[in-house]
Formats: structure tokens, sequence, C-alpha cells
């Protein structure tokens, strides 16, 4: 802990120096503007003549945006597609039916498959008069 600690307080300043540095270099290698350079800067003039040529309007910030967002449409297709591509495989996966297995073969005796608790009880013994009738 204390050897990073030691490298972290010298590289520190060392990267402050030289972005502090580079900052320096770079003010001193920009070109110097004045206003009077863009006030020289001549203006197309139309044509002398019959017909005044049209000039085409400037894009509005708006048809900028939409063609920024066309652009990100055309170059995010690929990554778009294999978003898509992976998360179907996902849910696919996901949304598979469990798969059980085949209910076992019956075997040579039919009691086994019977669950005991469930089977009704027996009507009640008629003792009355029908009981009677067929035994003459």
């Amino acid at each position: 802990m204390a050897r990073i600690l030691l490298v972290l307080l010298l590289i520190g300043p060392w990267l402050a120096c030289a972005c502090f540095d580079q900052a320096a270099i770079a003010a001193e290698q920009l070109i110097p503007v004045k206003p009077g350079y863009a006030e020289a800067t001549p203006e197309s003039q139309a044509p002398k003549g019959g017909t005044e040529s049209q000039a085409l309007p400037e894009p509005t910030p708006r048809d900028q945006m939409y063609l920024f967002w066309i652009l990100g449409k055309i170059i995010s297709y690929p990554v778009d597609k294999a978003e898509s591509f992976v998360t179907g495989q996902i849910k696919r996966f996901q949304n598979r039916p469990v798969v059980t297995p085949a209910s076992a073969p019956a075997s040579s005796n039919p009691f086994e498959s019977v669950n005991w608790r469930e089977i009704p009880p027996a009507p009640p013994a008629n003792s009355g008069a029908g009981a009677k009738r067929g035994s003459n």
C-alpha cells in the first residue's frame, strides 16, 4: 500500500507539469485572429444579367440534426442487428419449454400407479327391496 501511495505522489506532480507545459506550447502555436480579417472577406455578387440565380438556403439546425440522426442509424445498423440477434437467442433460450421425461412404462402390477388416497369411497349397499328383487 505504501508503494502505491509513493508512486501516486510521484506521478501526480509529473503529470500536472506535463499537462500545463503542453497547454503553454499549444497557446504559443496558435495563430492570432484579428477582427479585421472577417470584415475583409469578399461577398459573392449576383451575376449581372436578366435572371437572378437563387442561392440555396442555409440548412437549419433541424436539417443538420436530421442528417446526423440518419448517419447515426447507418453507423449503428450492424451493432443493432447483432444486439437484436443476441437478445432474441437469449429470450428463445429462456422461453424454451421444460422437457419432461416420458412416463415410466407400465409394470406388471397395475396397482403400483394408483394413489390410494384419491380413490372415492364405494357407493352405499342397498339392503332394502331392491336387493331381494334379484334373488327370486
